[in-house]
């Protein structure tokens, strides 16, 4: 079956600084940790008609400078310049525009460690940015990349075959190095040893979906997915095949499979054809209870989802292949945090940019510890979805004020910034909170899309070609073939016990065989017997085998006659000595015979008993002169009257 990789990645990232926000209005600043922030802080977006320039520096001994933007939305016409040193004089890294920079890291690379940010807004749109200050270089994932000694993808295998691969070819970030790793065969087993390569099988048909899971010495992780796919071929069904011939020697025997395998696709329940069962569940992350955002401090909390199932390169192409994004989640101070999610090649929606003052999400308790969790709150259930009929938190906090109340909302941030990115691979949540003097709880998080958007079945039906490559007889005495060796025809001139074997080979590469046995009888010298003088009265011929032996067909073998009188009812068997020896079987001939047409009839059963087929009857009138041999396995036949 193809299965659900579900990674869990919980981050914090606590800085050393008093966790306040930093106006680009303000004064240079000379400290990591905190938040750069625009002029409109937690409560607001920025001003019209800004342009302010701040540098950013390192204390020493630090010489690594990064910002990263946890949110940037910014209103048309308006940008942000970031220079690589200490004014903006230096080296330009970049201009950026609307939310260019949202979830981005921008890091120093100058000997002073120091950046210099330039923000100019026009006197139209407004918008708000938020950049956490942090000293030291930004994770910068490792990229697993993998071959196999078998291509291409979908890898075909038997049973049991083993399969290699090697993922040294993957990436790691300058000066960082391999810290441990995971291969996930989605078999129920994984491999956390063997490195760059690992061999393993499956000993049951089906599809398997490969992954590999990198962490290096800096704890960043992999989030890219190698979705190496596997077939492993389903086995053919002989059961239908004869297990098992007689032979009389010297006679010619033809054989083959009584159940052919062809070329085409069999149905979904033939042995032959692998098929998935129907994704029903869409994944969502489960924290196992709650999680704490510490009071005091500025704070990022990520937590990552890996989907796998969707169809290869499957993008997102209308919003509406998003149905939402959700949290269950407790927090005392709406104004000052902001919630993103994140998609696996680093596009991102900010659902909710700060905005809403003091109000409450969840039934929120003060004063919880980090190390003790105490005086969790109760989460409410809060989504984003492009069809929601609700506005933004914002929006609606201001209508009701207080506690915002569960439901669907909408995003902050225009949907389409989502459109093309891929489906598979790592999502991320992300909640930055901007101020101190509050906190709050997170227990559930998750996302669902479009069921539409989740691949066809997978399945496959390995194909047996028609030709004697493809399946054949092997075995003594083989004079003959037919229908691409399916069937054979043999002859034997030498009593005894001989096996054949059926082979079939698939597009697979993968054998199946099964063997009959075939048993060769002596075949008998068949005479009639001695001369006999016929004087008019009856007489016995005695047939036999072997040169003169009287047949052993029955010690009742003769002539006789019946009568019967009214409302008779008469029946009688006749077998050979030896039932069932296959060599002999009974004959009677009706020298002379009459019914009274209409009311008595004759029935001849072709075996013991009158419950055996009927060879003929209701006989009735004259019947004189007919024959009927037994064909049943004893030989023996019947006669009703």
């Amino acid at each position: 079956m193809n299965k659900l990789l579900l990674s869990l990645l919980l981050t914090f990232i606590v800085f050393v600084s008093n966790g306040q926000e930093m106006s680009i209005t303000g004064a240079d600043i000379t400290q990591c940790g905190g938040f750069l922030v625009d002029d409109g802080f937690s409560a607001s977006d920025y001003s019209n008609n800004v342009n302010a320039t701040i540098t950013i520096c390192v204390p020493l001994p630090e010489t690594i400078l990064n910002l990263y933007f946890a949110v940037c939305d910014l209103g048309n016409g308006d940008y942000i310049e970031i220079f690589d040193g200490t004014n903006t004089s230096a080296t330009l890294i970049g201009t950026y525009y609307s939310n260019d920079l949202q979830t981005t890291d921008i890091t120093s690379t100058n000997a002073s460690g120091c950046l210099t940010v330039h923000f100019f807004s026009d006197n139209f749109d407004v918008g708000n940015f938020g950049a956490e200050i942090s000293c030291g270089p930004p994770c910068e994932r490792p990229f697993a990349i993998v071959t196999t000694n078998q291509d291409p993808i979908p890898v075909l295998l038997c049973p049991g075959e083993d399969l290699t691969f090697n993922a040294s070819a993957s990436t790691f970030a300058p000066g960082a190095s391999l810290a441990s790793w995971e291969w996930i065969f989605d078999d129920g087993t994984t491999n956390t040893t063997s490195w760059p390569s690992v061999t393993h099988n499956w000993d049951t048909p089906g599809g398997y979906k490969v992954e590999l899971m990198l962490t290096d010495d800096n704890d960043c992780h992999n989030n890219n997915l190698i979705d190496y796919i596997v077939y492993v071929s389903t086995s053919p069904d002989f059961s239908l095949l004869s297990p098992e011939f007689d032979l009389c020697q010297g006679g010619l025997q033809c054989m083959g499979v009584n159940y052919f395998i062809p070329d085409s696709i069999y149905g979904q329940d033939s042995l032959n054809t692998w098929i998935t069962e129907p994704w029903i569940d869409l994944p969502h992350a489960d924290l196992g209870g709650y999680l704490y955002i510490p009071d005091d401090q500025t704070n990022c909390f990520s937590d990552e989802l890996t989907f796998t199932n969707f169809d290869f390169g499957a993008t997102i192409n209308n919003i509406n292949d998003l149905d939402n994004f959700y949290i269950n989640f407790e927090h005392s101070f709406m104004g000052d945090i902001t919630i993103t999610f994140i998609c696996p090649n680093g596009q991102s929606i900010a659902v909710h940019q700060q905005g809403g003052g003091g109000a409450y999400l969840g039934e929120t308790l003060d004063g919880g510890t980090e190390t003790t969790g105490e005086n969790p709150g109760i989460g409410y259930d809060y989504y984003w979805a492009p069809d929601a009929t609700a506005g933004t938190w914002e929006e609606e906090i201001a209508l009701s004020g207080g506690t915002l109340p569960a439901g669907t909302y909408q995003s902050v941030q225009a949907w389409d910034v989502l459109l093309g990115c891929p489906l598979n691979g790592t999502w991320t949540v992300e909640i930055c909170d901007m101020w101190g003097a509050d906190d709050g709880y997170i227990f559930d998080w998750g996302m669902a899309f479009n069921p539409q958007l989740y691949g066809d079945l997978m399945q496959f039906t390995p194909i047996y070609g028609a030709g004697c490559d493809s399946s054949w007889w092997e075995g003594p005495n083989i004079v003959s073939t037919e229908l691409g060796c399916d069937f054979v025809c043999i002859e034997i001139n030498e009593t005894g016990v001989y096996d054949y074997t059926y082979t079939v080979i698939n597009n697979f590469g993968c054998t199946f065989d099964t063997t009959i046995v075939v048993e060769v009888y002596i075949a008998s010298m068949v005479t009639a017997g001695p001369d006999l003088l016929f004087n008019c009265d009856p007489i016995t011929l005695q047939g036999g085998l072997d040169g003169g032996l009287v047949a052993d067909c029955s010690t009742a073998s003769g002539n006789y006659e019946q009568c019967f009188g009214n409302n008779e009812n008469w029946i009688e068997t006749y077998c050979p000595n030896n039932p069932g020896d296959g060599v002999t079987y009974l004959t009677i001939d009706f020298n002379s015979g009459i019914l009274e047409s209409g009311f008595d009839e004759l029935y001849v059963y072709d075996g013991p008993s009158t419950g055996s087929p009927i060879l003929a009857g209701p006989l009735t009138g004259d019947f004189s002169g007919l024959s009927y041999a037994a064909t049943n396995s004893e030989g023996c036949l019947t006669l009703s009257v």
